[in-house]
């Protein structure tokens, strides 16, 4: 086994004493690398794979480092402050000598392509060059993007792309004719084998009708995430009650129904069953959103409606927001919130033998932070979690997540010392039974946020 203190004793016998000794590096400064296996050195780099500066002054100080270091700083490049910024790295792509983009494997656009911003891009490019320039690019994320107004040949970009995952994420389709939406279907490539398709725009009164392009979804299709909303762009392809041939899978589904027009849920609610019935077995990760994080009540009961009983291989479950108001803590009384979650985890309970964990997404509602805390502390966590273990005889890890503002300088310490004085919560936490995480809202509405991948004890 690799001894992690071996690099951190190892770095200061390489690094030069100062970044000015280092960013003015002879052949003296690297003398200290001959000595090295060149594999040790690349264990070293890799140590320190979140130590950007320190990444930067080995790239400066030999050959191997910099092309080590080189995977980490570029792994992942997010462009979100500039379209200017993404014309430039369009350029550097397209000049021969570009060598630094061998190691970009995931490329994210966020906010870019908007009929606001008047940058115009450059019209021609050597897209082929281009393309040949990111040879190990798997991941292409667009985040708020408006379709339409990316320019054709950015388009064309993107679909000579020779990636694996295609992440759409509050891409905007909404005024525009149903073409745009059915591009992206029709030039994927054959090696994108996962696409993403969370909270596409458009106005549900005006859902486009694409049965004329049915056979363009007909693909075997694999999605890693999928909302509700989203799914409503393809009610007229992918509803089983109308196709026999519906070859999709969903890693993980959102069940988010507030965005839905009230006079629509009651139309659109037996699609999403039918559908969460036929890609149900594909399930690993359902996230039940019922509030964002403001709840509709008019919304719960068609919760309540939607069928769940072929999620027979869930894993995860998140389930939130729930208002913590009006909860009595008795558990005499239970708010309506309430009382649809647990109508959802019975309807799961006989059906997910291999459910393994719970989150659940929680916001105390008193007016200040004392009131918040004491709200908290107060809730009745004891028997929330041991009615809980009882539905579900597998589960290893109940998880409660606080949501809080970041914007407006929230800090999240004092719920954490909250639930941790609530009667059996640490004892509980310290045995691995209950997690407490603590979740920026400005993630929550995340297709694939921070938090949901790693569960950040506190």
């Amino acid at each position: 086994m690799f001894n992690l203190s071996l690099p951190q004793a190892l770095i200061g016998r390489i690094l030069p004493a100062s970044l000015e000794r280092l960013f003015n590096s002879s052949d003296d400064n690297n003398t200290s690398f001959s000595t090295i296996p060149p594999e040790l050195l690349d264990r070293i780099t890799d140590h320190l794979h979140n130590d950007r500066l320190t990444l930067l002054a080995l790239g400066r100080t030999s050959k191997q480092t910099l092309i080590r270091s080189r995977l980490h700083l570029f792994a992942t490049l997010e462009f979100n402050d500039s379209d200017k910024k993404f014309d430039a790295f369009l350029a550097l792509l397209e000049a021969p000598w570009t060598s630094f983009t061998y190691a970009v494997e995931s490329l994210h656009l966020k906010e870019r392509f908007h009929p606001r911003l008047t940058y115009k891009y450059r019209p021609t490019r050597n897209i082929p060059r281009i393309t040949a320039n990111l040879p190990n690019l798997k991941t292409l994320r667009l985040t708020s993007i408006w379709w339409p107004c990316i320019p054709p040949h950015i388009r064309d970009f993107f679909f000579q792309l020779d990636i694996t995952e295609f992440h759409l994420d509050s891409v905007e389709f909404t005024t525009y004719q149903q073409n745009d939406f059915v591009e992206f279907f029709v030039r994927l490539r054959p090696s994108t084998k996962t696409i993403t398709l969370y909270n596409l725009q458009f106005d549900d009164d005006e859902i486009p009708d694409l049965s004329h392009n049915s056979s363009t979804f007909r693909r075997q299709i694999h999605l890693k995430s999928l909302d509700a909303c989203s799914l409503l762009l393809l009610k007229d392809v992918w509803d089983p009650l109308g196709t026999n041939h519906l070859d999709v899978t969903v890693e993980s589904f959102q069940l988010r129904l507030d965005p839905v027009s009230w006079r629509n849920r009651e139309a659109y609610t037996p699609f999403i069953s039918r559908f969460l019935r036929q890609v149900g077995p594909s399930l690993h990760h359902l996230f039940i959103k019922l509030s964002d994080p403001y709840l509709d009540f008019h919304a719960l009961p068609y919760y309540d409606s939607v069928d769940l009983s072929r999620c027979v291989n869930v894993r995860i479950i998140h389930i939130g927001t729930i208002t913590l108001d009006r909860i009595s803590r008795s558990g005499e009384e239970m708010s309506p919130m309430l009382s649809t979650m647990w109508t959802l985890l019975s309807n799961l309970a006989s059906n997910s033998p291999s459910l393994e964990e719970i989150v659940l997404i929680v916001r105390p509602s008193g007016q200040n932070l004392e009131k918040r805390a004491a709200e908290l502390e107060s809730f009745s966590w004891l028997d929330l979690v041991g009615r809980v273990q009882d539905m579900f005889q597998n589960l290893k890890t109940v998880a409660v997540g606080v949501g809080y503002y970041v914007v407006d300088g929230e800090k999240p310490g004092p719920y954490v010392e909250a639930l941790r004085r609530a009667p059996g919560i640490r004892q509980r936490e310290e045995k691995g039974i209950v997690v407490l995480q603590m979740i920026p809202w400005q993630e929550y509405g995340s297709p694939d946020p921070t938090w949901k991948e790693r569960t950040r004890s506190l």
